[in-house]
C-alpha cells in the first residue's frame, strides 16, 4: 500500500485559494438554483411569464462569449508558461475584446429593453 502524500492533499493543483473559490461558486450557484426552483413552484404563472420575456438567443450568445473568453485566458496562461509572450499577449487581447461584448448581451437579454443598451467598445 502506498503512503499518502499529504503535501498533495494540502496543496492541490492551482492552489487552495483557487479551489476554495470554485467551491464557493458552486455552493452559491446551487443555492440560487434551489431558490429559483422554490419560487417557480410557488407562483408558476409569474415564473412562466417572466421566463417568456427572456431572449434565449441572446442568452446563448452571451454564454458562448463568456466560455470563449475563458478559453482565451486559459490559453494565454498556457502560452505564458511555455515562454511565448507574444501569443500570450494576443490571447489576453482576445479575452478583453470578447469580455467587452458581454455587457451588451446582459442588458439586451430582456425583450424590449434595448433602451438600456450599454456597449463598451
Amino acid at each position: 500500500m502506498k503512503a499518502i502524500d499529504y503535501k498533495n492533499i494540502y496543496y492541490p493543483p492551482g492552489g487552495i485559494l483557487l479551489w476554495l473559490i470554485i467551491f464557493l461558486e458552486l455552493i452559491t450557484f446551487g443555492i440560487a438554483l434551489v431558490v429559483l426552483a422554490v419560487y417557480s413552484n410557488e407562483d408558476p404563472i409569474l415564473y412562466h411569464e417572466s421566463s417568456s420575456k427572456l431572449n434565449a438567443t441572446y442568452g446563448a450568445i452571451n454564454t458562448i462569449f463568456l466560455l470563449t473568453s475563458g478559453f482565451f485566458m486559459a490559453t494565454s496562461l498556457q502560452q505564458f508558461r511555455k515562454g511565448n509572450s507574444q501569443k500570450s499577449s494576443l490571447f489576453i487581447l482576445l479575452t478583453v475584446k470578447f469580455h467587452k461584448v458581454v455587457p451588451f448581451f446582459r442588458t439586451t437579454c430582456f425583450v424590449g429593453s434595448c433602451s438600456n443598451l450599454v456597449f463598451y467598445f
